[in-house]
């Protein structure tokens, strides 16, 4: 931390000691005075005179204002706004700091706190600003935006804050500050001038606002007066604003030495040997009853421990045992801390840590300002035993003295580690539970630090559930606005449970009223209640919330919520008789959209004659927004037994948009009522609607109404859309009647059409095609088919297969003829050979193959076309020229004596290149190698590699092919086995 630059830095100090129409404080004119001289005062601060602007008794607001804004130019470094006087609180709860012409009922004549706030945001943005206010309700300032970020339930509130900022109040909201009778200064501005004065003992060269904050607070605190509070957003908090002139004035200090008592032995050895005396003296205790000696051998120690020199108590406790040696201990405790340090230093240097660790526990169970000091001493040479201090004083707070960590993290604080008072409050965290716990969360939130103080008080619930409705609202939405959800819930539901009365459940309910967080919170609550309450308490409260200007209808909809439908009948019949004719209405217009539409037939056929055409209304006009579904279920429910109902629900769908009557429509097709459908869509069909069709299954549409052959036009027209709009495929486009397959296939697009048709099973495509056929469109039926031939292998072939077995060897010879024309070589031989797999005898393969394929020989038999198939789709490392081969390599081959001139070769596999080549050659009946003998694939009977060569046991006995090379001997073998495996599988 450094001083901030006093060139570069500007003070403004307001204040107003006497008024026209309030009391006068005289002391503020002392307040301004001193700060002045203390500000410009260079072991304080050190600013020029022109730096600092002293308005004091200002005639207007705009006065005051002005000087903030002239000094907010100027401040690059850090900007200090300070005020003293009347504080106020308008009709808004904003707060108002008063003028000497200010009037209570003019709120205009004060200055407004947020008009303050926004000319210190006019400052350079990264410079630094503190904000002191002395006055009365000053911490609403806090409220208002300068508390520390996540602590205002209100966005709005947070993005007013200032950056960077620092704000100091007297008096926290609802309190006044003090102007003491008689002292010279105001009681917190008194305090604040005493620390500039004097600075903080065991404080840094330089101290800060918050250093400072936590000075102020506790000497308030031991006097009883108001306690101060503060905010601070960003790095607010360690804003240097004076030097310590306590360090200024440290020296050496003489320490008169203690005076041992009279009956303490001169030695250890002697002192050991009396504890041990006495010890044997009081063997077995003293008689029940009996008092107790005061110079027994642990009072002994003790002294010791107290009044002994540091290096001799050192030495001593080092010859007991752990017992004796914390009793010299507990008296070492409190001695001065150069003295505790001492006896430290010593046991440390003689490395004995079980000691030095019984002494930090004994200063630890002392008083938290000497655990404070030590750790403060530690934590610039021994990090870690200052640590191991702190935690085990709060461990001893933890065991029922929660104060001790409230008064840890101030002495802290005040010493600006903030580190450490951090690692305090976290361990105080996972130690405390209960009260302890509510009692520090307390504490830390009115300090500032809510999100320790939410986790405090989710160990805490059973006591803060005990509160005020009000207090259990603001610690709710703490432990929300920090993400502690389950145990808000839990302490709103706890609080409601120690509500034992009507009157007290409202007022928490009332409390609950706020933002996103506390509407949740609220409504847990109100759904709780509504499903635990009986009837006669629901109504009670009810009528308590209606009083304090809740809404009671919420609480019997959290009622109504699980509750049967007789259940809530009994609830609006109870409602209707008490004459609340409004909450009735919501009610049923709550039930028209939450309860389903067997519900609201039942309701509809309950109302009473006094209530039933106004209820009737609110109840149609609440549905009209309900899914089909449940308005489907409705109509159904009512039309058996009240004519009159069902023709109002009907009127009332006369009057719905086109895609609305489509999603009825679509519902009462499900549920059978296909005239109904058809009657709804007839007279107002729109096809235009299908462009609002989301959301609507025309899917059960188009399978409900398929059966009626009066809405033929109407299925088409759907199915049209379902098919453009890459709907639901939970209908069947063969399912539906010729001419209306016919309709369809011929108002969309070939290529939608089959997009559709390719993901459908072969035997729906070819009765779709049947149904084209029949119209006699042969240009559509040629486009079509142009469209699933490139659909891929296996659908071609799933075609040919149905088409044959549907008796359709018209479809099959043009689906030929177009697969023909776009289909590579190799896909017609795949296909071909699929049909013959599949048993099928027809001429498609052949007519697939023809001439300009394999030779008619090979074309005709099975196993040479599954042996083709398989070897044009192999995948091999090298070189490869599949079937048809070039005519270059075929004669190249045929040199070489690899293949006759008669013959079919189907591959050449080839992997060195020159000067030698390296080729195997299939035919459709065997494999030959460069050198080496044929093998026929019927007679393969196993394979395998024996180093870089490859044996192959044939029906005429082992042939070995000399290959030297790794690689190709393996992948070779797997070839010849998979084609052994093709031919027993193909051949007869």
């Amino acid at each position: 931390m450094n001083l901030p630059d006093p060139a570069r830095s500007r003070a403004v100090l307001i204040g107003a000691a006497h008024y026209r129409a309030l009391e006068d404080l005289p002391a503020v004119a002392a307040n301004l005075t001193r700060l002045a001289a203390l500000l410009r005062d260079p072991e304080v601060w050190g600013l020029p005179e022109a730096n600092v602007a002293v308005v004091a008794e200002p005639d207007s607001p705009a006065a005051a204002l002005d000087e903030i804004r002239r000094a907010a130019a100027g401040a690059d470094d850090t900007l200090l706004v300070y005020y003293a006087g009347h504080g106020l609180l308008d009709g808004n709860d904003d707060l108002l700091l008063a003028l000497p012409e200010t009037d209570v009922r003019r709120p205009y004549t004060a200055i407004r706190f947020d008009d303050l706030r926004v000319q210190v945001r006019g400052a350079h943005r990264h410079s630094a600003k503190v904000i002191i206010l002395d006055c009365c309700y000053s911490a609403r300032a806090i409220a208002g935006g300068m508390g520390p970020a996540g602590t205002d339930a209100d966005d709005l509130k947070r993005h007013a804050a200032v950056d960077g900022t620092y704000l100091m109040a007297a008096a926290a909201e609802t309190k006044v500050a003090v102007a003491p009778p008689g002292e010279t200064y105001t009681a917190f501005t008194g305090e604040l001038i005493t620390v500039l004065e004097n600075g903080i003992e065991g404080s840094p060269d330089l101290i800060s606002v918050d250093q400072i904050f936590w000075q102020i607070r506790g000497e308030l605190e031991a006097k009883g007066r108001p306690r101060p509070e503060q905010g601070t957003r960003n790095e607010g908090a360690t804003i240097v604003l004076s030097r310590n002139r306590a360090r200024r004035r440290r020296g050496p200090a003489a320490v008169p030495a203690p005076v041992a008592p009279v009956g303490l032995p001169a030695s250890n050895a002697a002192l050991i040997a009396e504890v041990r005396r006495r010890r044997s003296d009081t063997r077995g205790g003293p008689p029940i009853g009996a008092p107790q000696r005061g110079d027994s051998a642990d009072d002994l120690l003790r002294m010791a421990g107290a009044f002994k020199p540091d290096q001799e108590v050192a030495g001593l406790v080092v010859r007991l045992d752990d017992g004796e040696a914390a009793t010299v201990l507990d008296g070492a405790a409190s001695r001065p801390l150069p003295e505790i340090q001492g006896i430290l230093d010593l046991l440390l240097t003689i490395e004995a840590d079980t000691k030095v660790d019984l002494l930090l526990r004994r200063v630890a169970a002392g008083s938290p300002q000497r655990t404070v000091e030590l750790a403060a001493a530690l934590a610039e040479t021994d990090a870690v035993r200052s640590a191991a201090l702190l935690n085990y004083a709060v461990a001893v707070a933890a065991g029922g003295r929660p104060h001790w960590v409230i008064d840890l993290v101030a002495g802290l604080s005040r010493r600006g580690m903030k580190d450490a008072a951090d690692t305090v409050v976290a361990e105080a965290v996972a130690r405390l539970r209960g009260a302890d716990a509510a009692e520090v969360a307390d504490a830390l939130r009115e300090a500032g630090r809510e999100a320790e103080s939410a986790r405090l008080y989710a160990a805490a619930l059973p006591e803060i559930a005990r509160r005020t409705p009000q207090q259990v609202a603001l610690v709710a939405a703490d432990l929300m606005d920090h993400r502690f959800t389950d145990a808000a819930l839990e302490l709103v539901d706890r609080a409601a449970r120690e509500s034992s009365t009507a009157a007290a459940r409202a007022q928490l309910l009332g409390a609950l009223i706020g933002g996103p967080a506390l509407a949740t919170l609220r409504w847990s609550l109100v759904a709780t209640l509504g499903g635990s309450l009986d009837r006669a308490s629901l109504l009670e409260l009810a009528d308590l919330l209606g009083e304090h200007g809740s809404d009671p209808v919420e609480i019997y909809i959290a009622a109504a919520v699980p509750a049967p439908i007789t259940a809530f009948l009994d609830l609006l019949e109870d409602i209707l008789d008490k004459g609340r004719l409004r909450d009735a209405f919501r009610l049923v217009d709550w039930a028209a959209t939450a309860r389903p539409g067997e519900d609201l037939a039942d309701v509809a056929l309950w109302f009473p004659a006094p209530y039933r055409a106004g209820l009737l209304r609110r109840l149609l006009a609440g549905a009209a927004t309900v899914p089909p579904a449940t308005m489907v279920t409705f109509y159904l429910g009512v039309r058996v037994t009240d004519h009159d109902l069902a023709e109002a629900i009907e009127r009332e769908w006369a009057g719905r948009s086109p895609a609305e009557l489509l999603g009825l429509a679509a519902e009462l097709a499900r549920h059978g009522e296909i005239r109904r459908a058809g009657l709804l869509l007839r007279d107002s069909f729109d096809a235009g609607a299908f462009a609002e069709l989301a959301g609507v299954d025309g899917a059960t549409l188009i399978t409900g109404l398929q059966g009626e052959p009066a809405l033929d036009g109407l299925v088409t027209t759907l199915a049209v859309h379902q098919l453009k709009a890459g709907g639901s495929a939970d209908w069947a486009l063969a399912d539906l009647p010729p001419e209306v397959i016919d309709g369809v296939a011929g108002a969309v697009d070939n290529q939608v059409l089959a997009t559709y048709l390719i993901a459908r099973p072969a035997s729906e495509i070819v009765t779709v095609l049947e149904a084209v056929a029949r119209t006699g469109s042969t240009a559509k039926l040629s486009r079509l088919l142009g469209r699933l031939a490139g659909g891929g292998v296996d659908l071609v072939a799933a075609l040919l297969i149905e088409m044959h077995r549907a008796g359709r060897p018209d479809l099959r010879l043009e689906f030929v003829d177009r697969f023909r024309s776009v289909a590579s070589k190799a896909d017609a031989a795949a296909v071909a050979s699929r049909i013959r797999l599949a048993d099928v005898e027809d001429s498609s393969s052949s007519l697939l193959l023809g001439s300009l394929w394999l030779p008619a020989r090979e074309s005709a038999d099975p196993v040479a076309m599954a042996v083709a198939d398989f070897l044009h789709g192999v995948r091999l490392r090298g070189e490869a020229w599949r079937y048809p081969i070039d005519a270059a390599v075929l004669r190249a081959v045929a040199e070489e004596g690899l293949l006759a001139p008669d013959e079919t070769c189907l591959l050449v596999w080839q992997w060195a290149i020159l000067p030698r080549r390296e080729r195997i050659v299939f035919t459709t009946t065997e494999a030959r190698p460069w050198r080496g003998s044929a093998v026929a694939y019927r007679d393969i009977r196993n394979a395998s590699v024996d180093r870089g060569d490859l044996r192959v046991l044939s029906s005429w006995g082992p042939v070995t092919w000399t290959l030297n090379s790794a690689f190709l001997a393996p992948e070779l073998r797997d070839v010849l086995l998979a084609l052994r495996d093709v031919v027993r599988k193909t051949g007869v």
